[in-house]
């Protein structure tokens, strides 16, 4: 029996830790992302920044991560833009990310 609690006790750390590593990958997949836009400056992406970089592979990585396709992205995006400015934040993309990822 107490086999069994530390066996539990170390695959539960095994996937905490899995966890914060795959968000970990997330939060520098998306910095990368902005920052080969150029948004690193400015930490917001414009709709046509977004458009320009859909068929990139770093774009496609970050997409496949959250599971939604190109297609799908800019819906994303019009779904980030509550404001209509045509701008999403550094943030708020992140935020999303890691939400879309899961547990």
């Amino acid at each position: 029996a107490i086999m069994n609690i530390v066996t539990g006790v170390f695959v539960q750390a095994s996937i905490n830790t899995a966890q914060r590593d795959k968000d970990v990958y997330m939060v520098h997949n998306v910095k990368d992302l902005f920052s080969k836009v150029g948004c690193d400056r400015d930490g917001v992406m414009s709709r046509e920044e977004l458009v320009s970089r859909l068929g990139s592979p770093d774009m496609l990585e970050t997409l496949k991560l959250i599971d939604i396709d190109a297609n799908s992205a800019q819906t994303l995006f019009q779904l980030l833009d509550i404001e209509g400015t045509g701008f999403v934040r550094f943030g708020d993309f992140l935020d999303v990310c890691v939400r879309l990822q899961g547990p």
